[in-house]
């Protein structure tokens, strides 16, 4: 919310001349040609299609007296109906009402978008509301804000943003070759819970022992290892925080690749 982190663009309702959505329109790269040509008037705008996730508009068909067209995702939306008009200033924001966009400001695609016509009728133009600014993929820097100062940990602001992943330690490869020694190969990573799982790859070991926290032995043998992925469970070893592992393989060669999740 703007009224946590200070971001006047958090809401946004701009008006949006029908001369500056022609303007735009006809940018080559910016709308697919349905029929006719764009050489007319608009006359109309209607929605056609929604993203799921933000429900901000994805598609809109324009309609012309020559013509039709659609304007089709993030960036062709945005530099036609999400952008504030093209002289002059847009309407206050929600933080600060005093405070204006300034003249071409590109936002980001609407949610919502309302004709407006002239004494006469036709076509004058579209007010465009939205939220936020920005390139609109991945984690914003804002909302990041705003929820640390809300009390979630950066795994949930993490998770948040990225949906479907794990969150731990780079995976490193482990190895052993002919003559070269017992290596000794550590990894450091934060489990904020005291919760994680080891992920063990491809491991061509005769064995391999794992040594938690300088304290704690793992010792999992060449039949465990050889199905090609094994998992093992360190939240019974771990403690809130800086947590190490130390791998140590078992017979003269071998490899694998390592890495613990945490949640």
């Amino acid at each position: 919310m703007c009224g946590r982190v200070n971001n006047r663009f958090a809401r946004w309702r701009i008006t949006i001349p029908a001369s500056d959505i022609k303007a735009r329109l006809i940018v080559p790269g910016r709308s697919v040609l349905i029929s006719g040509n764009t050489t007319g008037s608009i006359t109309g705008i209607e929605v056609l299609q929604r993203m799921p996730g933000s429900n901000r508009i994805a598609r809109v068909r324009v309609n012309l007296t020559t013509g039709i067209v659609e304007v089709r995702g993030w960036d062709n939306l945005r530099n036609v109906i999400g952008r504030s008009r093209s002289a002059g200033t847009s309407p206050g924001v929600p933080c600060s009402t005093t405070s204006t966009i300034a003249a071409g400001f590109t936002l980001t695609n609407p949610s919502l978008i309302e004709t407006f016509t002239n004494a006469g009728g036709s076509f004058a133009g579209v007010i465009a509301s939205g939220g936020g600014w920005g390139h609109n993929v991945g984690m914003s820097q804002y909302g990041t804000h705003g929820r640390g100062r809300a009390g979630q940990t950066f795994l949930e602001i993490l998770k948040a943003y990225y949906t479907g992943v794990d969150i731990g330690s780079y995976p490193i490869r482990i190895g052993r070759q002919p003559g070269s020694g017992p290596p000794t190969l550590r990894q450091e990573f934060v489990a904020p819970n005291a919760l994680g799982t080891l992920e063990i790859r491809n491991a061509t070991f005769k064995g391999l022992a794992i040594h938690i926290n300088g304290t704690y032995d793992i010792i999992l043998r060449e039949e465990e290892l050889a199905d090609g992925a094994e998992s093992v469970d360190l939240s019974p070893y771990l403690v809130q925080g800086v947590n190490t592992i130390q791998y140590n393989p078992v017979g003269r060669t071998g490899s694998a690749t390592v890495n613990v999740n945490v949640e």
